[in-house]
């Protein structure tokens, strides 16, 4: 299992995912990780996720995984 896999893992199942803000086109999440409280954006018109955290990559950082899990999207194997 990828590490960020694991992480999303560990914030989901601590209850550190919690919804911010809800409206027609986006979703707002705050994801509290090791270094801080990380905010998520989910646009349903893009269907696309965003994190503000420092995450270098262009792959899914362990925050928007979390916050997919939250949302009941998907499990610990397609993550």
């Amino acid at each position: 299992m990828k590490l960020s896999t694991t992480k999303a893992k560990q914030y989901y199942e601590d209850g550190n995912v919690f919804p911010l803000k809800k409206t027609p086109t986006i979703e707002m999440w705050g994801v509290q990780g090791k270094t801080g409280i990380w905010t998520v954006r989910y646009d349903k018109l893009k269907n696309s996720y965003f994190c503000n955290c420092k995450n270098i990559r262009n792959t899914e950082c362990s925050h928007i995984q979390a916050v997919i899990l939250e949302k009941g999207e998907g499990n610990y194997e397609e993550i």
